[in-house]
């Protein structure tokens, strides 16, 4: 879980400081697109959050935790997808054709880290459903 955490606060940490350099949030293709990536980054840091300080404080959420790594590795693994896929879209050529790439670091960078995010949520639901860790 731990890990988990600290992944997403990775990648917000990298939207804060694009919209510090920028003035602009990280745009992922469209506006829709753009609001999906957002939602999830912050609905998860503060999930994550929440369950983090649940289980230090001796908590347990077998189902939701199972529900939470569900979704999340969906959610996350669609945000890097829709961030790899979209980097397409930056790319310009120069005067001598040679292709280059104009869009920022951060995007490819958030699309990476929700991936290994997304890892992160699979691993965490696997070892739930192998080791029978939850009950309902």
């Amino acid at each position: 879980k731990i890990a988990e955490l600290v992944s997403v606060y990775v990648i917000v940490i990298v939207f804060v400081l694009q919209l510090r350099s920028t003035g602009s949030l990280v745009t992922l293709g469209s506006k829709g697109d753009t609001i999906f990536y957002t939602g999830t980054i912050l609905g998860y840091s503060i999930i994550m959050s929440a369950i983090t300080i649940i289980k230090l404080f001796g908590g347990n959420l077998p189902v939701l935790e199972l529900a939470v790594n569900f979704v999340g590795c969906y959610l996350f693994f669609r945000v890097g997808g829709l961030s790899i896929t979209n980097t397409s879209k930056y790319a310009v050529s120069d005067i001598l054709g040679n292709p280059v790439l104009t869009m920022s670091n951060s995007v490819v960078s958030v699309g990476l880290l929700s991936l290994v995010t997304g890892l992160l949520f699979l691993f965490d639901l696997a070892f739930i459903l192998i080791n029978k860790y939850f009950s309902v």
